[in-house]
């Protein structure tokens, strides 16, 4: 009992990173509909077309209250109606929902930008959170000396490595921890690269951004060459330029755990890939460059985040300026 051939076509042309939020998604949605006595499991609303026979707008219109109280933040709400709806035109064309159903489904929609923020100072003045979801309210900060440290940071063992995935993790690490403090990159953009991504006799780095569509070539800052010059010797110059223990592609669940751990070593909790963009960003401010130099580098299509993050304008410069 799995989705109609049309229906599963339509999901496998999504990306793995959206796949992966779905899962997430459904797994709220699920302890919603347990909460309101229903039992259907994330993995069988993923897997089973039949999981959502009976799916109604009414159902809907109680996760989005049910979030709403449980202090979920307004985009993460409004994400998962979207995927919650998206599931619904899944099952229409597997047949389980009639269209007629699937048409007040649709009707039920997120807040708008002006909406959630009066809903969020009316929770606020109630004590109500209003930030449960992916991202953290606020960046953990991230001292110049300790980012300076995590370029070089590893996990060393004193124990002989036993998995061929351990021995060259000293290596792996140096060069994930260069990529993000070095280059800002996204998750979703370290997770893509191959080896053949970084040109040592050209000194570039080459990123595909999945946010905006474009993609980049960047000149390697320094550590970020020296890491690349003792990692990419040791893997597959055919392949993705970081793997998981099964040696398939790196997830970004795995890269959250890596810079987590890093960030524990040098003193810094919670630390995530995004902290580190942030720590980028203002450090480019201060070193002098200018936002449109900033903007490139950091792979925003205009200066408005890099101006939200920073607050202030720099002077343009012949090349990026970091902290060595």
């Amino acid at each position: 009992r799995v989705r109609s051939s049309a229906a599963s076509d339509v999901y496998k042309r999504q990306a793995k990173n959206t796949l992966e939020r779905q899962q997430y998604d459904l797994q709220v949605f699920s302890t919603y509909l347990v909460q309101a006595g229903i039992a259907r499991g994330a993995e069988e609303l993923y897997l089973d077309a039949e999981a959502w026979r009976g799916m109604n707008s009414g159902l809907l219109e109680g996760f989005r209250t049910w979030m709403l109280n449980e202090g979920y933040a307004i985009g993460s709400i409004n994400l998962r109606l979207s995927t919650i709806r998206k599931y619904c035109e899944l099952a229409f064309a597997a047949g389980i929902i009639t269209s007629q159903e699937l048409a007040l489904i649709k009707l039920v929609k997120g807040f708008r930008f002006s909406e959630g923020t009066n809903i969020d100072r009316n929770r606020e003045a109630k004590g109500y959170s209003t930030r449960i979801g992916a991202k953290k309210a606020t960046p953990t900060h991230v001292p110049k000396q300790q980012a300076l440290r995590l370029k070089h940071e590893t996990t060393r063992s004193l124990e002989p490595r036993a998995r061929d995935h351990d021995q060259i993790l000293e290596q792996r690490d140096a060069l994930l921890m260069c990529l993000l403090i070095e280059h800002a990159l996204r998750v979703s953009e370290v997770v893509a690269l191959n080896a053949g991504s970084i040109d040592l006799e050209a000194d570039t780095l080459t990123v595909y951004r999945a946010k905006t569509y474009t993609t980049d070539t960047l000149e390697l800052m320094p550590c970020t060459r020296e890491a690349a010059v003792g990692y990419l010797p040791l893997i597959d110059p055919q392949g993705p330029l970081f793997t998981g223990y099964e040696g398939k592609r790196i997830t970004r669940y795995g890269i959250f755990d890596r810079v987590r751990l890093l960030g524990q070593q040098v003193g810094i909790e919670n630390l995530s890939p995004h902290d580190l963009r942030h720590f980028w960003t203002f450090d480019a401010f201060r070193n002098g460059n200018g936002i449109d130099l900033i903007q490139h580098y950091g792979g925003w299509n205009t200066p408005a985040m890099p101006l939200r993050y920073a607050k202030i304008f720099g002077v343009t410069n012949k090349g990026l300026k970091i902290s060595q």
